[in-house]
């Protein structure tokens, strides 16, 4: 488990180079997941990373996990509470359609459960750290 960066580093980062939101690491994780997996995030830090990315919410990496897997199994409640609102209010039509079962139950003793829907296929273009090309991640589901 790995900490949370500032808010202001996040921010000066975004405000310089707004692109690092959508660049992968050689496992095709989006800084959105890396944030989903990480303790003490706060809110604004994902709200940054999906309004200069919002399709990252949509993203898989090499394993098939999206942002909201990492969200839905972190085990700091206050960091899975602000990245499942954060997914939530990026685009709640888009998230309605692709999960379903969103029980936010945001009680220290209560869990939090996205059940995963199947989605139409679609590619979302992301960049690869370990180069500048573009990339085209199909995702498939099956029906």
């Amino acid at each position: 488990i790995t900490e949370s960066p500032s808010e202001e580093i996040v921010s000066a980062l975004l405000e310089t180079f707004p692109e690092a939101a959508a660049v992968a690491d050689p496992n095709d994780q989006l800084p959105i997941h890396l944030a989903c997996k990480a303790t003490g995030v706060s809110e604004k830090i994902f709200t940054m990373l999906l309004k200069a990315h919002p399709k990252g919410a949509y993203t898989h990496d090499v394993d098939g996990k999206y942002p909201v897997d990492y969200a839905n199994a972190n085990e700091d409640l206050t960091a899975r509470k602000a990245a499942l609102d954060a997914l939530l209010s990026n685009d709640p039509e888009e998230f309605q359609k692709r999960y379903v079962d969103v029980v936010p139950k945001f009680h220290a003793q209560e869990e939090i459960e996205v059940s995963l829907k199947p989605t139409q296929d679609m590619e979302v273009p992301i960049a690869r750290s370990q180069g500048s090309t573009m990339s085209q991640i199909s995702s498939k589901s099956s029906k």
